[in-house]
């Protein structure tokens, strides 16, 4: 690591001042020395208890004063009424970190974080780091250094697998089951900690860490909440420039989860698809599963991103075949075409024809077993094959075909390449040898899809990032224009007014006036031209059609002067006398070929996300939307089009033309430039819906809140 990272002497302590520590393997006290000594902790161990001189067969001191050494870390294991007393001993001795395992800080309430936040304080006077309170500690399987009571632990010594993935955990509980799970997959960590309730260190610091640790190639977490986003952010960018993954599990995708993270240690879980928006800006890698938080980082530590989502399936079974296509839409793959020499060359070799991918090598009998061999050698320089999966079942060459796969993957081609052996007892042999050969494999089909998911976002982000692409700029003097609207409005602006911003940073919007007279109204209307709309303006009146402030399809000057009339009156019987500032006379737009909806909305933490979607009556009924982080690049945009479900309907349906995408692309970038441009006045955008024709598109209907 260069440079000795702050959080090195946490990490790879020379000494441990265990304090509590106590003889009973039953209790935290007792467990966590017990597990320090079973797996031969490479740092020195000094227990301290008031009661004992001996403490699991080596020597223990009375006071933290007694201790003949500064310790580098120490390890609080006592009932919160003593935990200040030890900090405060701590601090005395010099000591630059403390662990505190001990519960009923701010996840229990105001009374707890009031607890929590003097902890920090009291440390801070001495200069000290802590890590907790309510943590199971951690784990640096490099030492191993022990500073966790973790059952995992129970294992046998030297059957804790050390390897090269960090793991970030903010649910103590969770650590230990992650880890075993990881270790059936034969997969091992560098270093596993948990952050419990971040009263200080949180778990930026730590991604932090490992993306400069020289022995963590892959960084994991499982995340309840962020309390600094931004700063976990300049972790993860930092991850990026060692070209090191960064794969996260985060709850609180339903108000249930977030809640429960909330009771669980006090974190506030944030806007969901803010974080899914994170994600996709900054190349984080969400997973959907915790089994995928350690398959994923299996696959990810021994093979490249890949060029794209199309795969090879190298196969035994067309039952297994149809089994893992089944699953490929779900997770935006497909299977690559093939070209016609891989099909004759196939044809050939096996003796039967087409369709060969997914292959089923086990569809007729073999010539010989070294068919496999060939077909393989063949198979992975398929150039259309962005990655392969190998797909085997219980067949009666399982003892030598992993041998003989691994003979024809000599050459991988820069493909990644993962295998799926389905089965249990027996087919865990041979996913082993495929894992000892370099390719990571495993016992189901999801897995190896979750990865391939995973290397294909990957392998886009990347190509993305080095296009070197920058947002658009806004246009000169746009921001001073719009601040002199947003001042003459009282910071309370209606749809006539935020569709003049909107129109500063040319946004299309119809030709429209305000009026405030029926006379007015007449003129504007005449040189308008029918039909028109009308809808009248207040900063109070947000829903125009249950207030009867709105009209369509205005066709002549006697409509009109009952619409001024209704319209007026609605928005005065809605919003007040007062609030009233004229009616809204609009171009009524023709029939569109499709109707979107665009918006930005920002979040407690001063993010600012844009949203896509089907507008109009489909933004209930499908509930089929995208975000992205503002500001969006080009490429943002052409993702988010393509990724809601219902995309299809915007290239043309049921006789319809196809609607102008370059329009929708234009109205998504330049919405990202005011939003931008404005971030520190806006606090929510509505357009909806957006028309959008075979050539162009216009926000018929559009409001802007502002931050108060």
């Amino acid at each position: 690591m260069g440079e000795k990272h702050p959080l090195e002497k946490l990490l790879n302590p020379k000494s441990i001042a265990i304090i509590g520590a106590g003889d009973n393997p039953l209790r935290i006290n007792g467990r966590t020395l017990m597990f320090m000594l079973r797996h031969r902790s490479g740092a020195k161990l000094l227990p301290v208890n008031p009661n004992r001189d001996e403490v699991q067969g080596i020597p223990c001191y009375r006071r933290i004063q007694d201790l003949p050494e500064t310790p580098d870390v120490g390890m609080v294991i006592v009932n919160k009424a003593l935990v200040s007393e030890a900090i405060e001993e701590l601090g005395k001795k010099g000591c630059p970190f403390a662990i505190v395992t001990s519960a009923g800080y701010g996840e229990t309430g105001a009374e707890g974080l009031k607890d929590q936040e003097d902890l920090v304080k009291q440390a801070r006077k001495y200069g000290m780091r802590l890590m907790g309170p309510n943590c199971m500690g951690l784990i640096n399987l490099q030492g191993p250094i022990i500073l966790s009571w973790c059952a995992t632990l129970e294992r046998e010594p030297g059957d804790l697998l050390s390897g090269d993935v960090g793991l970030v955990c903010q649910s103590g509980a969770l650590l230990g089951s992650i880890w075993d799970m990881a270790m059936g997959h034969g997969l091992g960590y560098s270093s596993l900690l948990s952050t419990g309730n971040e009263a200080d260190l949180e778990a930026s610091d730590f991604v932090e860490y490992f993306a400069l640790d020289e022995k963590t190639r892959v960084i994991t977490a499982f995340i309840e909440g962020l309390r600094n986003p931004q700063k976990f952010l300049e972790a993860v960018e930092l991850a990026h420039k060692q070209q090191k993954p960064v794969i996260v599990y985060k709850i609180g995708r339903t108000t249930e989860a977030s809640r429960a993270a909330a009771s669980h240690t006090g974190a506030l879980t944030g806007s969901d698809s803010t974080f899914e928006a994170m994600c996709q800006a900054h190349g984080i890698i969400r997973v959907d599963n915790l089994n995928a938080l350690a398959t994923t980082a299996m696959v990810l530590r021994s093979q490249p991103p890949a060029k794209g989502t199309r795969l090879g399936i190298f196969s035994c079974s067309g039952g297994a075949a149809g089994l893992i296509c089944d699953q490929l839409p779900s997770r935006g793959l497909s299977l690559a075409p093939v070209s016609q020499d891989l099909e004759q060359y196939l044809t050939t070799l096996l003796g039967w024809g087409s369709p060969h991918n997914p292959l089923d090598i086990g569809k007729g009998p073999l010539k010989s077993l070294e068919v496999i061999t060939q077909a393989m050698e063949r198979y992975i320089k398929e150039e259309s094959f962005d990655q392969m999966i190998i797909l085997m079942t219980m067949l009666y060459f399982i003892k030598v075909a992993p041998g003989l796969m691994l003979a024809g993957l000599k050459d991988k081609h820069g493909k990644p390449v993962m295998g799926c052996w389905i089965g249990d007892k027996i087919a865990a042999i041979p996913r082993q040898e495929l894992l000892q050969g370099g390719i990571p494999a495993f016992r189901d089909v999801e897995s190896c899809l979750d990865a391939a998911k995973a290397l294909a976002f990957l392998g886009r982000f990347q190509r993305k990032r080095a296009k070197g692409l920058k947002p658009k700029d806004p246009p000169s003097g746009a921001r001073k224009e719009a601040m002199a609207i947003i001042e003459k409005c009282g910071r309370r602006l209606d749809e006539a007014s935020s569709k003049k911003i909107l129109s500063l940073y040319g946004l299309p919007v119809p030709p429209g006036e305000v009026v405030k007279t029926l006379e007015e109204a007449k003129t504007v209307g005449k040189r308008i031209g029918f039909p028109l709309v009308a809808k009248g303006l207040s900063p109070d009146v947000l829903h125009k059609t249950e207030a009867g402030a709105v009209r369509l399809g205005i066709s002549n000057s006697k409509e009109l002067t009952a619409a001024f009339k209704q319209v007026s009156e609605g928005v005065r019987a809605h919003g007040g006398a007062n609030s009233f500032r004229g009616v809204l006379l609009e171009k009524m737009q023709p029939e569109p070929v499709a109707e979107i909806i665009s918006g930005s909305v920002s979040d407690a933490f001063g993010f600012h996300t844009i949203l896509f979607g089907l507008g109009g009556i489909w933004v209930e009924a499908l509930k089929d939307t995208t975000v992205r982080l503002v500001p969006l690049l080009p490429d943002d945009a052409e993702e988010m089009i393509s990724e809601i479900r219902s995309h299809k309907i915007l290239e043309g349906f049921r006789g319809k033309p196809p609607a102008d995408k370059k329009a929708i692309l234009e109205v998504l970038m330049l919405l990202s430039t005011l939003v931008w441009d404005l971030k520190d006045q806006i606090k929510e955008i509505d357009l909806n819906p957006v028309l959008v024709y075979s050539q162009g598109a216009v926000a018929v209907d559009a409001l802007i809140e502002l931050n108060h």
